[in-house]
């Protein structure tokens, strides 16, 4: 009950870096940022004097701070239970480092895809659309919410120039990649030439997962 370490398991060492005789009866705020002290003392003198607990049974994410002084993300779980007189917390703790770096690429390619000027598509294995960009809603005239969920076949609607529709898809599936130029119909039914480059996205075992196209519009290139 007085915020020092009573128990540190295996876990705690590999995400800390300090052994369990490092910490045992030290303060919690060992393992946190500064900036987290004044609000840890703050909040452990409210839930000593019965105040509010605004952390029990839930879960919060903060910055924890590892033996060596780096920082890293963590989520935090905090319990509490008592033994006599004397009360006692839990706190499960988890290292989000991955989760936080994937969050932040996840951000950064929707920003990407809504910012740049070509159009980006994607479906999965079977030809079904799973992504449309603001590009592609400009160049198609097809809103995303259009054609999400959709066979790609049922929205391009296209000639390609110099090689046939099955070429296409043998080159893709055997090489992994097409470039090519096609005469693109919008869904208004006017007609743009696109040069298209589509790559197929496999898994470890070599499996398509998935395919990804990236057009330009070249009409006025063409003309």
């Amino acid at each position: 009950g007085e915020g020092n370490i009573v128990g540190w398991n295996h876990g705690a060492e590999q995400i800390f870096g300090y052994s369990e005789s490092e910490v045992l009866g030290r303060p919690l705020t060992l393992i946190l940022p500064a900036r987290y002290h004044e609000s840890h003392l703050a909040g452990m003198a409210r839930m000593q004097a019965g105040g509010e607990k605004r952390v029990i049974g839930k879960t919060i994410e903060l910055d924890g701070l590892r033996k060596d002084g780096s920082e890293f993300p963590l989520e935090l779980s905090l319990s509490d239970w008592q033994v006599d007189d004397q009360k006692f917390y839990t706190s499960i703790i988890r290292d989000i480092t991955e989760r936080r770096r994937n969050e932040e690429k996840i951000k950064y390619q929707a920003s990407l895809l809504a910012n740049v000027q070509d159009a980006i598509t994607a479906s999965d294995e079977k030809f079904i659309l799973t992504s449309w960009n603001r590009a592609a809603e400009e160049m198609f005239g097809w809103k995303a919410q259009e054609v999400l969920g959709k066979p790609g076949a049922d929205v391009f609607r296209s000639e390609f120039i110099g090689i046939e529709r099955s070429e296409v898809f043998r080159l893709v599936t055997e090489t992994g990649v097409f470039r090519g130029e096609m005469i693109q119909y919008k869904k208004d039914g006017t007609t743009i030439f696109v040069e298209a480059n589509t790559f197929a996205v496999r898994d470890e075992t070599g499996r398509i997962t998935a395919y990804v196209t990236v057009s330009r519009d070249i009409t006025e290139r063409k003309q």
